[in-house]
């Protein structure tokens, strides 16, 4: 279980915030990979979709990612990685 917070330190908003962790063997074969969006601001756009995964500028919000694997399995490295989409 990995846990922590994103700060938007842009001038922006990220419209739905993902943290993505990947999980590597020595070999830099990738073992698994897995995502979870951030806990952010409620927003309602436009089309109707609603979302709970805005993160507003000089804001920060928490996630919580779990990666399920092996106890047998050998992870040599961890990455991550934050995306999000911008829209108006």
């Amino acid at each position: 279980l990995y846990t922590g917070k994103v700060i938007n330190q842009g001038s922006r908003r990220g419209d739905f915030v993902r943290v993505i962790y990947n999980l590597w063997g020595e070999n830099t074969q990738l073992i698994h990979s897995d995502s979870s969006f951030i806990e952010g601001t409620q927003v309602i756009y436009r089309s109707g979709i609603v979302t709970d995964t805005v993160l507003e500028p000089n804001q920060s919000a928490p996630f919580n990612v779990q990666v399920y694997i092996a106890d047998s399995i050998n992870v040599a490295y961890i990455t991550r990685d934050v995306r999000w989409a911008l829209f108006d």
